[in-house]
């Protein structure tokens, strides 16, 4: 009988051993809002006290401005004074697009991207100027090299920080000049983005992952041979192009307010499912990793 007793008590024992390797911690994840706000690209702001000597106006990643005061008014029709002010945000690397959380996607087309730029105008305390009818702000972008067939997309919405792109129908034109730049005409103020639909038919991806608020959890796409960036949340990413070699990160914080990431390059199938399997990692490495992008 205690020789029973002891096998007993030595099986419970090993039992018990297995089922802690076995357990996994209660996995939760909440959103990266704050992490994209702190790192993401700067407005700029330049205030203009002459008509002499500011045209161009070039933004710290090589943006030209070339807009004046005289194709400048008021909403009311009103002409503008001195000074005034103009401002510009320049986005042009995968990382921009992505610290922004701005997809290159329009009505749920994915775009390929040329670049894009917010530029807007007030006077002396801060009331807003647009463009006069009839009349273009000059905007040429700094993206090396440049690609036949973009057009001007608009930012025509915005949810938070998303915003979904549009073909300008406000007569905005888009060029290239003889220095190789996009040379965009713009009959409206705002987000700007030279890009083009360049890919073939989409499918839906799904994801699946341990734990709980897996809607908290970023997925980004990015094509290795376009520049181009794509985004999914509550585990599923629409409309993104089969054939596609891309790589997808996934990221968050969890419940122990640590950084996680998922790193993966595959080729898009048609209704694809993925299983994320985070690490954890720091906030220094996970820039330094979105710099990779």
């Amino acid at each position: 009988m205690k020789k029973l007793l002891s096998i007993y008590i030595v099986s419970l024992l090993c039992l018990g051993a297995c089922n802690d390797d076995r357990v996994n911690p209660d996995f939760s994840y909440t959103s990266l809002n704050d992490f994209y706000e702190k790192h993401r690209e700067e407005e700029q702001s330049v205030t203009i006290r002459t008509d002499t000597g500011d045209v161009p106006i070039i933004g710290k990643k090589g943006t030209e401005l070339y807009g004046t005061r005289q194709i400048l008014e008021y909403p009311n029709g009103d002409s503008v004074g001195l000074p005034w002010t103009v401002k510009l945000i320049e986005l042009y690397s995968i990382k921009d697009y992505l610290l922004y959380q701005l997809p290159s996607v329009g009505n749920s087309v994915p775009l390929q991207s040329g670049g894009i730029v917010k530029v807007t105008a007030c006077d002396s305390i801060g009331v807003e100027l647009r463009v006069k009818a009839n009349a273009f702000y000059q905007v040429k972008l700094s993206t090396s090299p440049t690609i036949t067939g973009m057009g001007v997309y608009q930012g025509s919405s915005e949810n938070g920080s998303f915003i979904d792109w549009a073909t300008a129908t406000d007569g905005s034109i888009i060029s290239i000049d003889g220095n190789s730049k996009y040379d965009l005409q713009l009959a409206t103020l705002g987000w700007q983005h030279a890009a083009q639909s360049s890919f073939g038919e989409t499918t839906n991806i799904g994801f699946t992952v341990d734990g709980s608020g897996g809607e908290n959890i970023d997925l980004w796409l990015i094509p290795t041979d376009k520049h181009a960036l794509f985004y999914g949340n509550n585990l599923t990413a629409t409309n993104i192009p089969i054939g596609e070699s891309v790589r997808i990160i996934a990221m968050a914080l969890n419940q122990d307010d640590e950084f996680v990431v998922f790193d993966l390059t595959t080729t898009i199938t048609a209704d694809m499912v993925i299983d994320i399997e985070f690490e954890t990692t720091t906030e220094e490495a996970l820039l330094t990793l979105i710099d990779t992008l």
